[in-house]
């Protein structure tokens, strides 16, 4: 056995060992952004069965509450008129009242939307400051508080929630005529 073998052999084994341990700590890393991304789309379903208006299981409905719902009492503001938001709303439970801010209107308010309803959806689209203010109308008012980066991951998994979401707007527009 030569010794000028084994020095040369036992640097490539370590070598070896390197190459070896950083394969598996990119696997780790890999598996570890893998459940990252499943438990997003996991929210992601939980929250478009409000949007389709498909009965929630007490479960789902109990992790949805903690995760993405805001409780509010009667007469708190849930925002104000030039507020900038990246979030939108959809009614869980309770009434909000919606007060135009204008020159024609004098505080009163011109809409009440109740359970189902979806709100602040225009201005979270096109990043501008909010045109009215909403107040919670009744006690235990809950909201579920969509962010724009959740509501662009649930559009790109169903994009037929689009649908629902512009039928409502066209036909608020139409009313406020």
């Amino acid at each position: 056995m030569n010794p000028d073998y084994s020095f040369a052999f036992g640097s490539l084994r370590a070598i070896f060992v390197i190459i070896m341990w950083s394969f598996f700590s990119f696997c780790i890393l890999l598996f570890g952004a893998e459940i990252m991304a499943n438990m997003r789309v996991r929210e992601m379903i939980l929250l478009k069965k409000i949007f389709f208006k498909r009965p929630v299981s007490k479960e789902l409905n109990r992790h949805i509450m903690e995760r993405f719902a805001k409780k509010y009492f009667e007469g708190e503001m849930i925002y104000g008129a030039g507020e900038l938001s990246n979030n939108m709303f959809a009614i869980l439970s309770g009434k909000v009242g919606i007060k135009k801010v204008g020159i024609n209107n004098n505080g009163e308010t011109t809409a009440i939307l109740g359970e189902g309803a979806h709100f602040g959806e225009l201005s979270m689209f096109l990043d501008e400051p909010r045109s009215e203010n909403v107040v919670a109308m009744m006690d235990d008012t809950n909201l579920l508080v969509i962010s724009k980066n959740n509501f662009e991951t649930i559009i790109r998994e169903h994009p037929l929630i689009v649908f629902n979401i512009l039928k409502e707007m066209a036909f608020r527009m139409k009313t406020d005529r």
